[in-house]
This record gives structure tokens, C-alpha cells and sequence, in this order.
């Protein structure tokens, strides 16, 4: 292998420097680093139609797990979401207890909607002390 001498090794370093910077400009224009702003996400807690939504099927899988009463039919309207972008869902809410129904227990449920009204996908559960 030719050794390289002072002008050529600039040369050879210059153009390593900016092949990296290619691939790293490359790979941050990817879809998974570019997002689409239109799916927005909100620092804030909101409530609107979709979270209602993905409240409502947090809570229908919060009673399927048994250990909980979501007061079914009909999702307790008092819940806390955030909207965190691209279709996925932070809902904070209160179930009773099946044991010990005076007592009132929180959950957070992580949910995502890829696609239609019907398309949801609880992604965790997890009750809170």
C-alpha cells in the first residue's frame, strides 16, 4: 500500500470528513428521524375526539384485565391524555379496584392508531401506586 505524503493525506482526510458527513445527512433524512409535522403531538395534555378514543380503549382493556372496574359501558370522561405525534397516545386515568371497589386506582396506558377508527393498539399498561 503506497504511503501517502503531506498534500495527499489532507486530500484522503477531506474526502473521508465529507463522506461521513453524506452518510450521517443521509441517514437523518430518513422517514424515521423526518416525521410528518401533520401528526403534530402536543407537550400539553388535550382532550379531543382522538383521545376520548384512545381513552375508551384503554379502558376496555383495563377491564379485560380483570383486576380492574373502568365503570364500562362508558369510559369515566374524567382522564388526562397527551397527544405524543404520529397516531400514539399517553392517557393517565382512575379505575376501582375489582376487590375493593371504593378504592380508586390510576393507570397510565400507552396507545397507538396507525390507521383507521377501529385500527388501535394498546402498546402498555401500567397502574400506578
Amino acid at each position: 500500500m503506497p504511503k501517502l505524503s503531506g498534500p495527499m493525506m489532507l486530500v484522503a482526510a477531506l474526502g473521508g470528513f465529507f463522506l461521513v458527513l453524506f452518510f450521517v445527512y443521509w441517514v437523518l433524512e430518513t422517514e424515521f428521524f423526518r416525521g410528518d409535522p401533520d401528526l403534530g403531538g402536543s407537550a400539553v395534555a388535550v382532550k379531543n375526539g382522538k383521545t376520548a378514543l384512545a381513552h375508551e380503549r384503554c379502558a376496555r382493556a383495563v377491564a379485560r384485565d380483570g383486576r380492574m372496574d373502568t365503570g364500562l359501558p362508558g369510559a369515566p370522561a374524567d382522564y388526562t391524555a397527551w397527544d405524543l405525534g404520529f397516531g400514539r397516545y399517553l392517557v393517565k386515568a382512575q379505575a376501582r379496584a375489582s376487590e375493593a371497589p371504593e378504592r380508586a386506582k390510576a393507570y397510565l396506558c400507552r396507545v397507538s392508531n396507525q390507521g383507521g377508527a377501529e385500527d388501535w393498539t394498546i402498546q402498555g399498561i401500567e397502574y400506578l401506586e
